[in-house]
């Protein structure tokens, strides 16, 4: 893993490599990883405009999951700027 670029409740995300992130669950949320393995992958599988979900791994004894690098603003700073506005553009 390389540099902490996010982190909130249930995991914290890394760099990993040159277009991918690795998104490593809280102890305490390892249960909910592959639920969100599973959904993830389905949505991009669909055509859905996501990340790429590439793998489900065991990380140092942590369950994590290897998305695609997406350059930009993130959910949750969009949400924080406005968090009255029902709709939000990526």
């Amino acid at each position: 893993m390389e540099d902490l670029i996010g982190q909130g409740r249930t995991a914290e995300v890394f760099r990993y490599g040159e277009n991918k992130v690795i998104k490593v669950f809280h102890d305490e949320f390892d249960w909910l990883a592959h639920e969100e393995y599973v959904k993830n992958k389905s949505i991009y599988s669909i055509g859905v405009s996501a990340p790429r979900v590439y793998d489900f791994v065991d990380t140092d004894g942590k369950k994590g999951i290897v998305y695609e690098y997406i350059q930009g603003t993130s959910m949750l700073n969009l949400i924080q700027k406005n968090p009255c506005r029902k709709r939000y553009r990526m």
